[in-house]
């Protein structure tokens, strides 16, 4: 089954002060990391409609190929991260 496009969530805490991101959270696309999207796979890819403003898809700058450049990067610390965490509790 091939994905659709559909929006994420990050996961956000609200206190009686003030909200925060929980940066240590992974979001979700379709049950799956969102960093394991697979952008081909989508059947639906509206920011390459003409006229079509990618701000509206990409936040923060980002387009197709950064994003995938993001994701690469974001998988290879949390990787890099759990290996120092496991490393350093033996």
């Amino acid at each position: 089954m091939r994905n659709s496009c559909a929006s994420f969530l990050f996961l956000i805490h609200f206190s009686e002060e003030r909200a925060r991101i929980d940066f240590d959270i992974v979001p979700q696309l379709n049950g799956k990391d969102i960093y394991d999207a697979d952008l081909d796979g989508f059947e639906d890819k509206p920011w390459r409609k003409p006229g079509s403003d990618l701000s509206d898809y990409f936040n923060f700058g980002f387009n197709e190929t950064t994003w995938r450049q993001y994701c690469q990067r974001q998988t290879t610390l949390r990787q890099e991260n759990m290996r120092t965490v496991r490393e350093r509790s033996l």
